[in-house]
């Protein structure tokens, strides 16, 4: 059986499932992934690559042993960008054999081998011992942490474990220079190493791993980087902590290793702290794409309800952190809202920051835009395109789980999954969907002979009811939107489960204390979210002075869902009634009684995940609401 997991839960103590491995399931290639996962194996990974030996990136390492002479170039946490890429460029592999990928991840691998020094250290930054760690907010843990976890993609999906050996060479270092029982105290202002510790950890089965990951957890109140003007909340333990404040990529990826730890621990102060923290990011400070980042400054989360759309930051890194952490909740609980959330942040905080031609990526994902926000092909700071291909690369293994009585279904689409029961028996799950823009699912079961196990189905919570037939027959239903429904029988080869979600257009309203929203709506229809771009709707002066009448019922059901063929795959776009404001042209006047001149039009809405694919263009999410 693979070992390819993103994360392995198989011993871990307070774990409830254990996803399946990457290379147990495959994507049709009519399905919604299979574009994305292509794109990314075959233009977005070579080509990243090509421009880290253009960027000179490798060449940092092959001065350190003088194979090069040159100087340094890049951010001083570059190194973990090519560390990203070589974990995506593992799970790629798993998928399908390519040579190009191979013969690129292989040079990697003989370029930064050589470069550890004799003691362990790894970094392209400090060169002299008496410049390490020095500086708090310089990034040596983080970037030793996706080294961690690029050597153990590696070793899991490839079988090689050169950087494995190296990695814990590495992780040996810092542990007998910061360990539990060592007086030098150390936290990195950037948090990653924890979750790579854990899983270093499940890997090797050295529990000083985990005690260490623990103990620099503990830690980070201790870092300077930490602490705000704002919050005193960032400047307690972790087990103490109530808010998510600051930088919102660094409190996803410490909230992450919390996780792993209560994973492996079962300590009931993690556990409360993680959902603590969820809780305060889902009620107060996400956006509805699940997004996560309100402020430019600190690329930060901001406070309560502060949650503008043109200012919006929501760093693609930090959305595809939301999706790990949900990720990493929902195998410790099976809890269904956890699921919920990492497919929001997966339709359209994810996969908004990467284009159709896979060579351009979102740094920044605003909800609104005066056509100024264009993706690029390179950021100095390369960690969101690097980022985007780990987990797209890995994205099967998101889709199910087993526990001890049966297979989880998460997420939806066309493709096969080889599952083993915990009896050792082998079957295959197929889908047939076109989900995301269609609720029906079809699911069919092949197996060598009857075998007796719960099939979990998720409900998503945005679906108001659903229907489930098996073989054709209804099954009693008692589903409920926002959490898994279980189907205990004995299976048999071919049967088929029809799992059915209907998708009305939904107009969403939000909580009235995030002001740039109030009397506004947005769109969605099953997991994705809707925004109105200016080059479908031409008719308008613009798509910032348009709304839409209070009265939703009606708007749904006259709003008619169209095919369009202006991008590369089959799109559903939503064409509504609407209202385009006249403004007038004084940008303060004053008035006796406050009256919003405007005329009856039509709007066509996209999916936001494909925004700003043909050229400049202005977007809006939210919608003002007419009397």
């Amino acid at each position: 059986m693979s070992k390819s997991y993103i994360i392995d839960t198989t011993k871990s103590a307070a774990a409830k499932l254990v996803p399946l491995p990457v290379a147990n399931v495959s994507f049709a290639p009519e399905s919604f992934w299979a574009g994305y996962r292509e794109g990314n194996r075959t233009i977005s990974i070579p080509k990243l690559f090509e421009l880290f030996e253009e960027k000179g990136i490798l060449d940092n390492f092959r001065r350190l042993t003088g194979q090069k002479k040159c100087e340094r170039r890049g951010p001083l946490f570059t190194d973990s960008d090519i560390y990203k890429w070589m974990e995506a460029a593992a799970f790629a592999l798993t998928d399908q054999d390519d040579p190009d990928i191979r013969r690129q991840l292989e040079t990697a691998i003989t370029v930064i081998l050589p470069a550890q020094c004799d003691d362990g250290y790894l970094n392209t930054f400090f060169t002299k011992p008496e410049e390490r760690f020095t500086n708090p907010d310089a990034h040596e843990m983080y970037c030793a942490g996706h080294y961690f976890q690029a050597a153990i993609a590696i070793d899991r999906c490839l079988g090689d474990d050169r950087v494995l050996n190296s990695a814990i060479r590495f992780a040996d270092y810092l542990y007998n220079r910061f360990g539990p029982d060592k007086k030098e105290v150390w936290a990195c202002g950037h948090p990653e190493i924890e979750m790579a510790l854990v899983e270093l950890y499940r890997t090797t089965d050295d529990k000083k791993y985990l005690d260490f990951s623990r103990h620099i957890l503990d830690q980070l109140n201790a870092d300077a980087s930490w602490k705000t003007a704002w919050s005193e909340d960032c400047t307690v333990k972790f087990t103490e902590r109530t808010e998510l404040w600051g930088h919102a990529v660094r409190n996803l990826y410490m909230a992450c290793g919390g996780s792993d730890l209560w994973a492996e621990t079962d300590d009931p102060q993690i556990a409360q702290a993680v959902n603590r923290l969820w809780q305060n990011l889902v009620n107060r400070r996400i956006y509805i794409t699940g997004g996560v980042g309100s402020r430019y400054r600190h690329e930060a989360i901001g406070l309560d309800y502060e949650l503008p759309n043109l200012l919006a930051y929501t760093e693609t890194c930090a959305a595809i952190a939301n999706v790990m952490w949900n990720y990493r909740n929902l195998h410790i609980t099976a809890d269904a809202r956890f699921a919920d959330w990492l497919e929001r942040s997966l339709y359209n905080g994810v996969i908004s920051g990467i284009s159709l031609d896979y060579q351009h990526y979102f740094y920044v994902n605003p909800l609104a835009s005066f056509g100024d926000h264009q993706r690029q092909k390179w950021f100095d700071t390369t960690c969101c395109p690097s980022n985007l291909q780990r987990l797209l690369a890995m994205l099967p293994g998101y889709f199910y789980s087993t526990d001890n009585e049966g297979v989880w279904v998460h997420l939806y689409d066309t493709g096969t999954a080889g599952i083993t029961l915990k009896n050792g028996d082998q079957l295959t799950l197929t889908q047939q969907t076109k989900y995301p823009y269609d609720g029906l699912i079809v699911m069919t079961i092949n197996t060598d002979k009857p075998e007796t196990f719960n099939l979990n189905l998720r409900i998503p919570s945005w679906a108001d009811s659903c229907d489930i037939k098996i073989n054709g027959q209804a099954v009693g239903n008692s589903a409920t939107p926002g959490q898994y429904f279980s189907i205990n029988r004995t299976w048999t080869n071919g049967d088929r489960v029809e799992l059915t979600l209907p998708m009305p257009l939904k107009f969403i309203a939000c909580h009235s204390h995030v002001t740039d929203n109030f009397h506004r709506v947005a769109m969605m229809r099953g997991p994705l979210v809707y925004c109105i771009e200016d080059v479908d709707n031409k008719n308008l002066k613009s798509v910032h002075e348009v709304g839409i009448k209070n009265d939703f019922s009606i708007l749904a059901s006259q709003a008619v869902i169209i095919p369009t063929a202006k991008f590369d795959f089959t799109t559903l776009a939503v064409k509504s009634p609407a209202f385009e404001f006249q403004s007038e042209d004084a940008l303060y006047r004053p008035v006796t009684k406050l009256e919003v001149k405007h005329r009856p039009t039509q709007i066509i809405a996209i999916p936001y995940y494909i925004w700003a694919n043909r050229g400049r263009s202005e977007m809006t999410i939210w919608l003002p609401v007419i009397e």
